[in-house]
């Protein structure tokens, strides 16, 4: 896609810069010309630099994504009245106690600005907390909540980092190619025998697996 992009780039500049391009009907055009080559050059190297960026991450021996740099926590404090669309976590909060995360997905609107405003949004009637994790592509955000004493004094760190963990522990993982052949390095057939009680080939083999 790049080169593709640079070669058609050079081709409209090649053609701009002909004789009869010099004539005074096209100044308009060969200008406005050499501004859509500049845009696609510019596009192209912003693919290269993601191809480049992309190829670190297949080569290399951590995950793709890792809560700790794609995570955003924030205390959201309470409203005094809410919107009506907030109905239904609002009571959904109500009935469980603090520091119990709760997914946000089946509460959300499926359109997806709607979703953005829900967030953005977001207005309940005692303080609760927001864990949002980034997935990247297309992928999406995975959005938890939970509630909060309302007293300042009565909040726990260790109860807040305690619910972080568990939710931590139900992120999918996502690996990278690099990952998936030290795994498959890892697949050691060892022998091929036959049992001569049993009269039949057994294939034994040694499987690690992580986790």
């Amino acid at each position: 896609m790049r080169n593709k992009l640079e070669q058609l780039a050079s081709s409209l500049e090649l053609s701009a810069l002909q004789p009869w391009a010099i004539s005074e009907q096209w100044k308009n055009i060969i200008e406005e010309t050499f501004i859509l080559t500049s845009s696609m050059q510019k596009y192209a190297s912003k693919l290269e630099k993601i191809n480049n960026a992309m190829k670190i991450i297949h080569l290399s021996d951590t995950p793709a994504r890792h809560p700790a740099n794609d995570l955003k926590v924030y205390t959201i404090d309470s409203c005094r009245t809410i919107d009506t669309q907030y109905q239904q976590i609002q009571d959904h909060l109500s009935n469980i106690g603090n520091y119990t995360e709760v997914n946000l997905e089946s509460f959300l609107p499926e359109d997806a600005i709607k979703r953005y405003r829900y967030i953005k949004d977001l207005q309940i009637q005692f303080p609760v907390t927001l864990y949002r994790y980034y997935q990247g592509n297309y992928l999406g955000t995975i959005n938890y909540i939970w509630k909060v004493p309302i007293n300042f004094d009565k909040r726990s760190e260790t109860a807040q980092a305690r619910v972080m963990a568990t939710i931590q522990e139900k992120l999918p993982q996502y690996f990278t190619r690099q990952m998936r052949k030290n795994v498959l390095g890892k697949v050691n057939i060892m022998f091929l025998r036959k049992d001569p009680k049993i009269n039949v080939l057994t294939l034994k083999c040694n499987i690690v697996f992580i986790n």
